[in-house]
């Protein structure tokens, strides 16, 4: 998917599954970072967990992967 369809269009069930099952086979997770953020982001944050069966940790690391990623972050390099 390109970057300009992730600005303009979410992802779909299909493309959330196939970014979690990359999650999974790809780099081990080993690094903890805290953030503060705004009541109402946080509450949607989880309400997203809720609503595709997920840890709240999850939904973070995919919307910050995405925005990464926009920013010249290549998840695949060194």
């Amino acid at each position: 998917m390109s970057v300009i369809a992730l600005i303009t269009f979410p992802m779909n069930h299909e493309e959330r599954a196939k970014y979690y099952m990359k999650e999974v086979r790809g780099a081990p997770v080993t690094d903890h970072m805290n953030f503060r953020c705004q009541k109402r982001l946080a509450v949607w944050l989880r309400t997203q967990a809720m609503i595709e069966n997920r840890d709240v940790s999850m939904i973070i690391r995919r919307l910050i992967t995405i925005a990464a990623e926009m920013e010249g972050y290549d998840p695949h390099g060194a």
